[in-house]
């Protein structure tokens, strides 16, 4: 049953981003995304870097944040840009890419 709620920037809290590219080495990727969705400091918000599996653990943390009730609204991002990192006569060329997907997990979506 699809609920339809109304979901603002405030009432996410947590973010987690899943990725293997940084573009800044102080500030998590996760605490820059949500200093241009809100001006709140209330929420948990952390990169998660394992290779090629960062997406997919960023949405696993963000479903044990839910289900556990620690959090009620989680965004879990997974982008990453990894053909920049290679040669084009690597051997992974054929498998590495950019994308990006975002999940906004919930108790009450």
């Amino acid at each position: 049953m699809y609920n339809q709620s109304i979901i603002t920037p405030e009432s996410i809290n947590a973010i987690i981003v899943g990725t293997s590219t940084d573009p800044d080495l102080f500030k998590s990727n996760a605490n820059q995304i949500m200093s241009f969705l809100t001006n709140s400091h209330d929420y948990i918000g952390f990169d998660v870097q394992s290779s090629e599996s960062s997406e997919v653990n960023a949405v696993l943390s963000a479903l044990s944040l839910v289900k556990s009730n620690f959090v009620d609204n989680c965004l879990a991002i997974g982008a990453d840009s990894l053909s920049r990192h290679i040669f084009s006569s690597e051997l992974r060329e054929s498998y590495i890419g950019n994308g990006e997907a975002a999940m906004l997990i919930g108790n009450k979506i």
